[in-house]
């Protein structure tokens, strides 16, 4: 958590970041996307739900039921859209959908937002 909040650092903005729950093994195929999904997600949230103030919080949940992984991203900024359709959020879209056989739902919440991910994480 504390190497992606440097990744995804500004200078503007002081962001923690808390991880809850467990990933689990990740096959190699599956990795990469994965680790793309979760910090343009977190990217998102510095850059959008961030912006005008000092400081921010996301959390990354995860949790694995055999070969599925259920990961939450959640942040206290000023929410997103249901349906985003920017650049990133295409992206993010494509490798949960295609590339990981999965589903993703972006809600806005009082008080921030939220993205909930379920994907197949199996090497079989």
């Amino acid at each position: 958590a504390a190497r992606m909040a440097a990744d995804v650092a500004s200078p503007d903005v002081q962001v923690k970041i808390v991880r809850e729950g467990d990933f689990g093994m990740i096959p190699a195929q599956f990795a990469s996307s994965l680790a793309l999904i979760l910090t343009e997600l977190v990217t998102n949230a510095v850059e959008h739900g961030f912006e005008g103030r000092e400081h921010g919080s996301i959390t990354i949940f995860a949790e694995r039921d055999g070969a599925t992984l259920h990961a939450r991203i959640t942040d206290d900024g000023k929410g997103i859209a249901v349906d985003p359709s920017g650049l990133g959020s295409q992206i993010v879209r494509t490798l949960v959908t295609n590339e990981l056989h999965g589903q993703i739902e972006w809600r806005s919440l009082e008080g921030g937002s939220s993205v909930d991910l379920t994907v197949i994480v199996d090497g079989d």
